[in-house]
Parts: structure tokens; C-alpha cells; sequence
């Protein structure tokens, strides 16, 4: 049993349900992640951003391109108030994001661009 901590709380999951084989199914296509607040930052500090909704497909696949887009940081992950199984449709809104700079992120930002790639389940390992 796995334990899978949320903002909201916790999710208890066997192994077997979190293993999956997929085969990418089509053409992907990058979206930008855009932030949906301002807020102030810190060289070497890790923030919690809100960005506009990125609704991602069933079974699709996500990437961070690693090509930076905001001279102020990186985003290193994107989530959502639940964390929800791959089978089911999700809806990005929050991002992790480390600073490199001081300085200050602006709603409207582009903070990195986030690679869509669809998928279908092949079998459960």
C-alpha cells in the first residue's frame, strides 16, 4: 500500500494500481504554463505558483520542456489540488517553481512550456 499525499489530504493506493504500460498513441503538442498570480521571489527559494488551467486528455502523457522560459526560474513540476489516476481527464493549475533570481513573477508569465503527449493504456503491469 502507497500513501499519496494531496493538498487536500491523503489517498491510500496499492503498487499495482500506480503501474501502467502505455504506448504513445498520436501527435503531441506544447502549451505554454502561464502564471495566474503575482508573486515575489527569492534566488534559491522553491514557490508554489497558480497558473492557468491546463486541461490534460485521458491517458495522455505530460513533459516539462527543459528549455527555460522565465529568466527568473524553472518550474520542476505541475499538479493539481488531487492527484488523479492517468485513465481520467486532469486539470493542471498549480506549479513548482525554483528561482535562480530575485525578482518578481507577474500574473500573465510564462514560466515553461509543457509537452501533451497522448496515450493509450496498453496493460496493467
Amino acid at each position: 500500500m502507497f500513501r499519496v499525499l494531496c493538498r487536500l489530504k491523503e489517498i491510500h493506493v496499492r503498487e499495482e494500481e500506480l503501474k501502467h504500460k502505455v504506448e504513445i498513441s498520436g501527435e503531441g503538442y506544447i502549451v505554454p504554463i502561464i502564471a495566474d498570480e503575482d508573486i515575489k521571489i527569492k534566488k534559491n527559494e522553491v514557490y508554489p505558483v497558480r497558473i492557468k488551467k491546463i486541461n490534460i486528455p485521458p491517458k495522455a502523457m505530460i513533459l516539462i520542456c527543459p528549455y527555460a522560459k522565465n529568466r527568473h526560474g524553472h518550474v520542476i513540476a505541475v499538479g493539481e489540488e488531487i492527484p488523479l489516476p492517468l485513465d481520467v481527464e486532469r486539470c493542471l493549475d498549480i506549479a513548482t517553481f525554483l528561482a535562480v533570481l530575485d525578482g518578481e513573477i507577474k500574473k500573465g508569465d510564462v514560466l515553461a512550456s509543457l509537452i501533451i503527449l497522448p496515450a493509450k493504456s496498453v496493460n496493467k503491469l
